[in-house]
């Protein structure tokens, strides 16, 4: 398939049906990144302070962003994920998106 072939039919997806925005909650490749940008896309970092194993991340899609610093914004997730979707909203609708 390829490394683009999910983003690429998040986005031919899209476009079939007239959808002014998606969000893609789960972009771990510097190919996906870019597919978003430059279909006008933002890319949002989560980042959450937590303890973990970092044994379980050893997968090349858990690593391959971790050096990317083209992040339109990062967000800290230290609250709950109520408090972490209305950070998200007010960040689409301050940059004109629809919530």
């Amino acid at each position: 398939f390829g490394e683009s072939f999910w983003i690429q039919q998040v986005l031919r997806t899209q476009q079939k049906r007239g959808l002014q925005a998606v969000v893609v909650p789960d972009v771990r490749y510097p190919v996906e990144a870019e597919a978003v940008l430059a279909a006008g896309g933002i890319l949002l970092r989560i980042d959450r302070d937590v303890p973990y194993d970092a044994s379980q991340y050893e997968h090349a899609s858990e690593k391959a962003l971790d050096n990317w610093t083209t992040w339109n914004e990062v967000v800290t997730n230290d609250r709950g994920l109520d408090d972490l979707y209305e950070t998200v909203d007010q960040i689409m609708v301050a940059r004109g998106g629809n919530c």
